[in-house]
């Protein structure tokens, strides 16, 4: 949440700025008011008691927009200062308040509550365990991750790597089941990550053989697995893809990790 307001906080008071500068360059201020009545269907333009030409429309609009922009400007300002306080709000601790009051034998009673603080909520998915992946490992030598996890290619450690340096919190291959038109199967995605903004969790899979035909339509059946099973690519799937003449982007890893899971 607090991402999201810092962004439209930021996006508005870019936009207000952009606003007053305007107002200022051309002089709106000094500019008369516009008056609007109708007449035989059309609308007839005066200022300061004279009728104005709608051979002068340029004039017309910079009337309207003098008028627009003094209404806009406070609008905004209240806006930037309401997304501060509640920005403030939240990082005052208030929405975790209650469960830090209680002490920990209370705590650990909480299992089915409708809210969970986020950096609970992170701390139980970093302790959590889980059988990994017997796939045999394929490559030549063994690659690790600074966190100390064996991956199965240097575009995995690279995204681990990333996902790492950010504090992301994620975990290697961790068992996912799904239902497969009423049989079980279980995937083992990349990685599963946490949003640290707002607790979702995310799959992220690297797609690193795109130039093989058999691998493509492995990749159809577990993407439409995931879809069947009401996690959404873009939205709970993130998709990373590579060949032999595409090499992994590391700006997309990038923006793909601000966009989503910070």
């Amino acid at each position: 949440m607090k991402k999201i307001l810092l962004r439209e906080r930021d996006h508005i008071n870019a936009i207000c700025e952009k606003v007053k500068k305007e107002q200022r360059d051309n002089k709106y201020g000094d500019l008369p008011a516009l008056k609007v009545s109708r007449s035989h269907g059309t609308f007839q333009y005066h200022a300061e008691n004279h009728y104005i030409s709608k051979r002068k429309m340029d004039y017309i609009e910079s009337l309207a927009k003098k008028e627009y922009y003094e209404n806009l400007i406070p609008n905004f300002e209240l806006f930037i200062r309401k997304c501060d306080e509640l920005i403030a709000l939240l990082e005052s601790g208030v929405l975790d308040s209650a469960f830090h009051s209680l002490c920990e034998g209370k705590q650990k009673l909480l299992i089915d509550v409708l809210y969970y603080p986020l950096s609970e909520r992170m701390k139980n998915f970093e302790m959590e365990t889980y059988e990994e992946n017997r796939l045999p490992y394929e490559m030549i030598g063994e690659i690790y991750t600074n966190k100390g996890e064996k991956v199965r290619s240097k575009s995995e450690k690279i995204i681990a790597d990333e996902l790492y340096r950010r504090g992301i919190p994620y975990h290697y291959e961790k068992p996912l089941v799904l239902d497969d038109r009423g049989r079980k199967a279980v995937l083992h995605p990349d990685f599963t990550t946490m949003n640290v903004t707002n607790g979702r969790t995310a799959y992220l899979e690297h797609l690193g053989l795109m130039d093989q035909p058999e691998y493509c339509q492995n990749v159809a059946r577990k993407l439409s697995l995931f879809e069947r099973n009401g996690l959404l690519l873009g939205r709970d799937v993130l998709l990373l893809h590579e060949s032999s003449s595409e090499p992994l982007n590391i700006r997309i890893l990038n923006q793909y990790l601000d966009e989503f899971l910070e």
